[in-house]
């Protein structure tokens, strides 16, 4: 009898412990599905990527021109029809090399060059959106700040704005910002000083020429994508103490303290020093990267070098012709969103720090964007262009409204359920025009 009376409390206790455990589950359940979450990317992508191309060896505005036709529209080209990618380019204000036509300056003179409307066109459509430095002068050198302030008189004076910055070339290319003893552009005593009045001109991202091997940023990495790079034993340690450690070495985005003191976002690009050709830009965004690019749910800036083509009689190879198409297909099936390098840093930089609440009231999820949290520039509110793509996960989307301060966004998209299950609600992507002249 007693026995039973055993097995009869157990059994209570375990059921007891079971329907605590399940209406537990069942409340935490609510709790997560009535909530309003940040996603990642603009729906309905998994992933993003833009390719980053440096302008070396483009030396003719023709190249220049067919080479975009083909990545930004999808008319017929010399090289096939286009893809209708969102890929920019970068652009040269100097040059040392003769070679070197497509600049906007004649060679080292403060004079135009005839591509000078052409340059600023594609700025102002955004698809010349990085400046790769001021000019090539490797070899040679002879940069100096003056030939800075200049440059920015000119792109000012006519309403150019570039926001990213890239470095180039070798240690003759004095104008390059970074730790590096031969970059100058940041040491307050040198002749080539200029970051100053480029900070001021608005430029807010810098590539400093830090590549990484590891296939996306801010995203799911383990241990082993990091320590599977080639790296010294004294590099392996420093992943563990210092600054760029284990934690930290895999965003996209952080801040670099330049010698001047001055401070600014330094961005990552993937690639491999050993493929600078335009040839190996298929390598790097191979279906196989891609596929772990989605799975990781990263971002991932890529490392070109397009005019770097003289093995292919169409600029662009057979085999960068079909990764490319591949690309447009992850874009157009809503796996993996494309932009340029500008627009998805500023997307990043937006999302990581937008700061944001909910109230609920009269039924509805009301999206209260506030500010932005920005260390350099300083916390401000964001114009409605500064966000576009930003979406939230939202219990009922048709239900849900998106304020900036007090002023409701009326042209908000309204999804339907992603991959996850979720609804949500978007600020829509604008996107970029091909300047109509040159089709």
């Amino acid at each position: 009898m007693g026995v039973a009376i055993k097995m009869k409390k157990k059994i209570i206790r375990n059921l007891s412990f079971f329907i605590c455990a399940a209406v537990a589950s069942i409340t935490l359940y609510h709790h997560f599905a009535n909530r309003v979450n940040l996603r990642k990317f603009p729906y309905p992508f998994k992933a993003a990527v833009a390719i980053c191309n440096d302008i070396d060896e483009t030396t003719t505005v023709d190249e220049f021109l067919e080479i975009q036709k083909f990545l930004n529209t999808t008319r017929e080209t010399s090289i096939g029809k286009g893809v209708g990618l969102e890929i920019g380019n970068s652009f040269w204000m100097y040059s040392a090399d003769l070679k070197d036509n497509f600049t906007y300056f004649k060679g080292l003179t403060p004079g135009p060059s005839e591509n000078a409307s052409i340059i600023r066109d594609f700025i102002k459509s955004g698809y010349l959106d990085v400046i790769h430095t001021f000019g090539n002068f490797s070899r040679v050198g002879g940069f100096k700040r003056e030939m800075a302030v200049k440059a920015f008189e000119e792109l000012n004076k006519y309403g150019c704005k570039v926001k990213v910055w890239v470095n180039h070339g070798d240690r003759f290319n004095g104008q390059n910002i970074g730790a590096a003893p031969f970059y100058r552009g940041d040491n307050h005593d040198a002749d080539e000083y200029h970051i100053d009045v480029t900070i001021r001109y608005g430029v807010e991202f810098l590539w400093t020429s830090d590549i990484t091997n590891i296939i996306g940023q801010d995203a799911n990495s383990s241990v082993f994508d990091v320590l599977k790079q080639e790296r010294r034993p004294f590099e392996i340690l420093k992943l563990f103490v210092g600054k760029d450690t284990l934690w930290t070495i895999n965003k996209l985005l952080d801040i670099e303290v330049l010698d001047d003191a001055t401070k600014i976002y330094r961005f990552k690009r993937y690639g491999f020093w050993e493929k600078p050709y335009a040839k190996d830009l298929a390598d790097l965004i191979s279906a196989e990267t891609l596929k772990s690019l989605k799975s990781k749910n990263g971002y991932m800036i890529v490392y070109a070098h397009l005019g770097r083509n003289h093995d292919s009689k169409n600029f662009i190879s057979v085999e960068l012709q079909q990764a490319l198409r591949y690309l447009t297909n992850e874009l157009s099936s809503g796996e993996i969103y494309v932009t340029t390098t500008s627009k998805l840093l500023q997307y990043n930089l937006f999302h990581n720090k937008l700061d944001w609440t909910v109230r609920r009231k009269d039924g509805y999820f009301n999206i209260e964007i506030n500010k932005i949290l920005d260390e350099i520039s300083g916390n401000r509110i964001p114009k409605l262009e500064d966000l576009q793509g930003i979406t939230f996960y939202t219990p009922n989307a048709k239900k849900t409204q998106i304020f900036i301060g007090n002023q409701q966004i009326s042209h908000m998209i309204v999804n339907p359920p992603d991959y996850t299950g979720k609804e949500s609600v978007s600020i829509p992507l604008i996107s970029l025009k091909f300047p109509e002249k040159y089709l």
